[in-house]
């Protein structure tokens, strides 16, 4: 006697069953708690500092303006590329076009990592429903094996065998349950508690 196995009630049993990952979430916790980007939000607020200061004149010791009640002079220098837009400003724009692409990278690395890890999370959960429903299916096969077997009518071959399917199922859901466990750590390593 064989049983019939059907595909169309453990389909329904993963979508009911299934836990639901909020990824754009995950991805936004990841990237707040990214110690790499906050440091690099502060290189940016530096840069864009250093940027606007290096407008201010140089001010040095000369002749070029004077006050007429004192020997001290000052030596006010304002560069006129400097003032539109010269070697330094230029300079300053490339530092924080290069700091905010190294974080924009990252980001996008971030939301990557968290995808694969839910995607590789479901895909585990599935498996692991997959798993419960087939060793179901197996505990209610061997029933009936073990059955004739007392009758008489079972042989001890198909019997040992089926007792082997369960074993291997048994390790396929425990390796299910590991890889869950496993992509659950990944993931709250980079989010935090998920």
């Amino acid at each position: 006697m064989i049983l019939n196995f059907s595909f169309k009630s453990l389909g329904e049993e993963i979508k009911s069953s299934s836990i639901k990952y909020p990824v754009e979430e995950l991805q936004q916790k990841a990237i707040q708690n990214s110690e790499l980007i906050k440091l690099l939000d502060q290189a940016i607020k530096v840069a864009e500092s250093k940027k606007w200061t290096s407008l201010a004149p140089n001010l040095g010791m000369g002749n070029n303006f004077a006050s007429k009640n004192s020997d001290f002079r000052f030596n006010i220098n304002w560069d006129l590329m400097e003032v539109l837009g010269g070697g330094r400003i230029r300079q300053g724009n490339l530092e924080i076009a290069k700091l905010k692409l190294q974080k924009y990278e990252l980001e996008n690395k971030l939301k990557i990592e968290i995808l694969e890890y839910v995607l590789a999370l479901q895909q585990a959960e599935r498996r692991l429903i997959s798993d419960n429903a087939k060793i179901d299916m197996l505990k209610k096969r061997l029933l009936l094996i073990e059955a004739e077997y007392r009758r008489g009518k079972g042989e001890l071959d198909s019997l040992t065998k089926y007792w082997e399917i369960e074993m291997k199922l048994r390790d396929d859901k425990a390796s299910a349950e590991d890889e869950i466990t496993l992509q659950k750590a990944k993931l709250e390593q980079l989010v935090g508690a998920i």
